[in-house]
């Protein structure tokens, strides 16, 4: 014996109650999906962790190229002096500095596997940088990363 089929608008119906379930907490009911208003207010301060954690990577990035800046002005010097002695390049430390603090801080607000793949957009952040201000070559093998 088969159980009986049910009505194509019971299974259309349960398809509706399945996609509006919240994944992570898998609770059923109307203004509980994954952009719903409860769902910001349990992971607001997650949010606020990816936001610190973006803004220290692009500081960093903007920070890596001022301090690459500094050396390639000095370079061209007919006289250098040592970097430490540039106040560019101070300022660069800086920018450093204030960047892994948000980077940091961002920890205390996210779980470690929300933050810790968002280091990668300091690196992608330093070589889009580096081929606008810098003027530096970009090849295909810098995009695979051989």
């Amino acid at each position: 014996l088969r159980a009986p089929r049910p009505p194509p608008m019971a299974a259309a119906s349960a398809a509706v109650d399945e996609l509006s379930r919240n994944f992570t907490y898998w609770a059923l009911g109307a203004g509980n999906g994954s952009l719903s208003g409860a769902w910001y207010g349990r992971n607001q301060i997650h949010l606020l962790g990816v936001l610190l954690a973006i803004l220290g990577n692009l500081v960093m990035s903007i920070s890596l190229n001022i301090q690459k800046y500094s050396h390639v002005q000095m370079a061209h010097r007919e006289h250098p002096r040592p970097y430490f002695k540039s106040v560019l390049w101070w300022a660069g430390a800086a920018l450093m500095a204030v960047g892994e603090t948000g980077n940091f801080a961002a920890y205390g607000f996210a779980p470690i596997t929300l933050i810790a793949p968002l280091g990668c957009m300091s690196v992608t952040g330093s070589a889009i940088i580096s081929v606008m201000f810098l003027k530096e070559n970009l090849r295909a093998s810098d995009l695979l990363g051989k």
